[in-house]
């Protein structure tokens, strides 16, 4: 009676914990279809932490990302009794344990904060919450560390475990994906933004020539439009012609030497 209680008790574990993979499957194929839906870096991150902090069963979770020189992590997304406080506070990579990931690009498990001399006390003190445990992972994409997902203190009282390390670097890979995608469309829209201009630009360019048949003029227009598209405020622009001699007449001027001037009336020689 005592085994097959034994087997009973055994099936049913079993099932619970293949129910609770399930569970954090289906998760995670709901986080990746609301990254794939939205270009809004912050909601794809704000729902990544939101679903990582209720799967772990966690009382607070933080995103932070890197910085352009890799010296710095932000708070982007701070969730639990913290949020208000920490949201945008900058902390060293490489200094607690933040940075320890950030620097290592490996994750940590800190049972017992208080044990680790990695630990900063003063994120508690600056926001009065009790910080016991803390699982922190690295977000990598192209190999770099883009930023860290931290969770806090299990609801229940228990520690982090390995398997819940394993699928929170499942939901710090889905919030790369985020980064990249909307780093792609933000690089796509300034290309296409930049794109929009020059079309104007061109647009206002021929207008403004078919306002006008005389020769200087033209060069004028062109030599205007040239210089501001790339940005600079010394130029020139002429023609080739025979008359009144053989040579190069620079009727258009910009920025350049006073004696340059000259030709505008005399040909630069050719030969």
């Amino acid at each position: 009676l005592a085994h097959q209680t034994a087997l009973a008790v055994e099936k049913s574990q079993l099932l619970h914990e293949a129910k609770r993979r399930a569970d954090q499957l289906t998760t995670l194929m709901e986080v990746s279809a609301a990254i794939t839906a939205t270009l809004k870096l912050d909601d794809a991150l704000e729902q990544v932490m939101a679903r990582a902090v209720e799967i772990l069963n966690a009382e607070a979770g933080s995103l932070l990302l890197m910085d352009r020189q890799g010296k710095n992590l932000t708070f982007e997304v701070v969730l639990g009794p913290t949020g208000a406080e920490l949201r945008g506070v900058a902390t060293p990579v490489g200094i607690g344990i933040v940075g320890t990931v950030a620097k290592t690009g490996q994750p940590l498990i800190i049972n017992n904060v208080a044990a680790d001399p990695r630990w900063n006390i003063a994120f508690d003190e600056a926001t009065d919450f009790q910080t016991r445990d803390i699982l922190c992972v690295p977000m990598i994409t192209h190999n770099q560390v883009v930023g860290v997902i931290e969770v806090i203190n299990k609801t229940d009282g228990t520690t982090f475990t390995e398997d819940e390390q394993d699928l929170l670097l499942a939901f710090a890979a889905q919030s790369a994906i985020a980064i990249e995608n909307a780093q792609r469309f933000t690089r796509t829209d300034l290309a296409l933004a930049g794109r929009v201009q020059e079309l104007q630009a061109l647009q206002m360019f021929d207008k403004e020539l078919q306002t006008s048949l005389e020769l200087k003029r033209v060069l004028d227009i062109l030599l205007t439009h040239a210089l501001d598209a790339l940005g600079l405020s010394m130029g020139i622009a002429g023609i080739v012609s025979q008359e009144p001699e053989p040579g190069l007449y620079l009727l258009a001027q910009r920025g350049m030497p006073t004696e340059m001037g000259r030709y505008r009336i005399d040909p630069w020689l050719l030969t």
